[in-house]
């Protein structure tokens, strides 16, 4: 295996947990900003039934309902309307309105009787508390009750909402853009990696030739001086260059010289005319 290839390997394993974390703390951070706009929201719309309520027992002391029961009827009337005009399919929050006697007095129609948990906290108790949070798993998953109590009627208002409820869709579609847009970085960034780690270390794959075609006795010919990189891959490949350029002179003295020996076995001083012509037989 080629070593761009373990550098390209060993970087882009390096990006994809850098790019995890990333998503990691952005998963965090959303589910907390999430957490918070969901706890605003519910105290926004338990504000707004308190407010019908009291409206409704304002009319009441001023004698505009003939009764309590009329005006708590009427105060359960406009609750279901503005819920029903606020409802949407994928919302699967609502409020639940409970009176001291334990009974339920508003729901949503298409909710079961099973959207309180019952058994386990006493009404009469979280209305002398007045206001809190309950959590309970139903089955949908968890869910959140956030509760306040209307002292007039003494009724405990409740807001319930899945836990990973998306009250702002604008929220979830930011989020999304992110993800997408942390995976579509991670994808260039590791096509421009690989790109740059190619031709940082292309050299090394001259170096490698070289290397190999002087271990198998062939040495490369003289050429014109090439221009290489100021870095330390591109000293290195000059300095082989070099290195093989002067072993590949030292072999051709060699056999010169010993071609020399076998035309002149007596030694003395040849011609200088046919010395060229010798070199180039020994060489050729």
């Amino acid at each position: 295996m080629k070593i761009q290839t373990k550098l390209t390997g060993f970087f882009i394993i390096v990006l994809g947990v850098f790019s995890y974390a990333l998503v990691w703390i952005s998963t965090m951070a959303y589910r907390q900003e999430l957490n918070r706009l969901n706890v605003e929201v519910s105290a926004q719309r338990l504000a707004h039934i308190v407010n019908i309520l009291e409206e409704q027992n304002n009319l009441l002391s001023q004698e505009i309902f003939l009764s309590l029961e009329k005006a708590q009827k009427r105060a359960l009337l406009l609750v279901r309307h503005t819920e029903f005009a606020r409802s949407d399919s994928n919302d699967k929050s609502f409020p639940l309105i409970i009176n001291e006697d334990s009974r339920l007095l508003y729901r949503p129609l298409t909710e079961e009787q099973s959207v309180f948990p019952w058994n386990h906290y006493s009404i009469n108790e979280l209305i002398r508390k007045g206001y809190g949070e309950l959590r309970f798993y139903s089955t949908g998953g968890e869910r959140i009750i956030k509760y306040t109590v209307f002292r007039p009627w003494n009724w405990l208002i409740c807001y319930s909402y899945p836990s990973d409820a998306i009250f702002y869709q604008e929220v979830y579609g930011a989020y999304f853009r992110q993800i997408i847009a942390v995976i579509c970085c991670m994808l260039v960034a590791v096509a421009f990696l690989f790109w740059l780690i190619q031709k940082a270390l292309s050299p090394l794959d001259d170096l490698v030739e070289s290397a190999s075609a002087m271990a198998a006795g062939v040495f490369p010919e003289s050429r014109e001086k090439k221009q290489y990189s100021k870095d330390e891959i591109g000293i290195l490949n000059k300095a082989f260059a070099d290195m093989a350029e002067k072993i590949r002179e030292a072999i051709n003295n060699l056999k010169f010289s010993c071609f020399f020996d076998l035309v002149f076995p007596c030694g003395g001083n040849p011609p200088t005319a046919p010395i060229k012509f010798f070199r180039h037989l020994a060489l050729g």
